[in-house]
């Protein structure tokens, strides 16, 4: 709050105060004419002690509303991932100018896009990684295809919390599909969505010509 604004609502209370102690004390008539719009709402009987009330009660729900989020689980960042003996460090990602989804600078760390779900939370959690290098070595998602119905994947959070996924499919994409964007759909469900290349390698383009989706389930958290 700025200065002014907390200057203000400071000099408002005191006369709301000074206002009601003076028709108490029949220095000043009846306090309707005195008082704001919203302490006179529920109509001309509204007396001092009422309006005395509405701005405890009103004092009240906004301590009440600032303290109700206290109760709501935090969810933080995704930092590292784990399957099939690998553990793969975890970066922010983006989209690109095109509306594509960002790879990871490294080669062998694994990036998580930021406008996706965080570790644990309801929604679909998206992260990518490389499938190979440059030159044609294993990246940080090599591993990846190995993955099967039911293997689990952890991922840990900022706080060092660990999250258990179980994986419910394995299925490849066609970057030509043009349903490929179903893989990036939100959900209720608390949704892992893992990426990496597959496929063939198109010259031409300079990429693999499919996808490989691997979705998993929460199935344990230390929420």
């Amino acid at each position: 709050m700025k200065t002014y604004n907390l200057a203000l609502f400071v000099v408002s209370g005191v006369t709301i105060a000074s206002t009601i102690f003076a028709v108490k004390q029949g220095i000043l008539p009846d306090s309707k004419m005195f008082l704001p719009d919203y302490l006179t709402k529920k109509g001309a009987t509204l007396g001092v002690e009422d309006a005395s009330n509405i701005l405890i009660d009103e004092e009240f729900n906004a301590k009440t509303l600032a303290f109700s989020d206290l109760s709501k689980p935090i969810y933080y960042t995704p930092k590292k991932l784990e399957f099939l003996g690998a553990t793969i460090d975890i970066e922010e990602v983006n989209l690109t100018p095109d509306e594509t989804l960002e790879a990871p600078e490294s080669w062998f760390t694994a990036g998580w896009y930021t406008q996706s779900s965080k570790t644990g939370e309801a929604g679909n959690l998206i992260i990518d990684g490389h499938y190979d290098t440059n030159t044609g070595t294993p990246a940080a998602f090599w591993g990846l295809k190995n993955l099967k119905v039911n293997d689990t994947v952890t991922l840990k959070d900022s706080m060092d919390k660990d999250f258990v996924y179980k994986v419910r499919s394995v299925f490849y994409v066609d970057i030509q599909d043009p349903d490929r964007t179903l893989i990036f759909e939100e959900t209720h469900k608390k949704e892992l969505t893992l990426i990496t290349c597959g496929g063939v390698w198109d010259t031409a383009k300079h990429t693999y010509d499919k996808r490989l989706i691997v979705k998993a389930d929460l199935v344990s958290d230390q929420i």
